[in-house]
């Protein structure tokens, strides 16, 4: 019993995953305010009534995916060897960001999507927002533990650069390499002859 249990949660846990991988595909090939369930269902070959079922409502699936894609940005960072620390934890926290961006463009255009949409629902821009700043304090723990002197206003001004240099790039990859870009924001910011604080 327990073992069919578990794969009925195993299935269950591969569609949601597949439903949200679609929406991101979605999102990330139309506008926000395009998306509709039945090309999620098509997208994800799960009928309209199960996302339902899984998600309650578009804005629920919308609230999912957000929080899936903080988490992911998250994960790129984590995962940089414990050793590294300093200038090098930057620049490798910058390399890992642009990979993931360049893999999965819709991640940060659909945080951007989200931030200024002026017709989205409320609780999705709330929620939107409290992730930014869980985030914001994750990018500043992080500095922090690699014994890079930060505060809040700091850790903002790097991820409001990262989502610049994002933007630009978005808008014309054509200029160059996303990684070649966020790689300069060190150099740019801080000669060589002063140290990364």
């Amino acid at each position: 019993m327990n073992s069919t249990r578990n794969a009925k949660t195993r299935t269950g846990e591969k569609t949601r995953l597949r439903i949200i991988q679609a929406t991101r595909e979605l999102i990330g090939e139309q506008d926000l305010q395009s998306l509709r369930l039945d090309r999620v269902a098509e997208r994800s070959g799960v009928a309209k009534s199960s996302i339902l079922w899984y998600f309650g409502s578009k804005n629920g699936l919308l609230l999912t995916v957000v929080e899936d894609v903080f988490e992911s940005v998250q994960q790129w960072i984590a995962g940089i060897d414990e050793n590294i620390s300093g200038r090098a934890w930057v620049e490798e926290a910058l390399d890992r960001l642009a990979e993931g961006f360049e893999q999965h463009p819709e991640a940060n255009a659909l945080l951007i999507a989200f931030i200024v949409n002026p017709t989205m629902d409320p609780e999705i821009t709330e929620r939107v927002r409290e992730l930014y700043r869980q985030y914001r304090a994750f990018i500043r723990q992080a500095m922090a533990n690699r014994g890079l002197e930060t505060d809040e206003q700091w850790a903002g001004t790097l991820l409001a650069l990262i989502d610049g240099v994002f933007l630009q790039w978005y808008l014309e990859p054509e200029r160059g390499s996303l990684r070649e870009s966020l790689r300069a924001l060190p150099r740019r910011l801080f000669p060589e002859s002063s140290e990364l604080h």
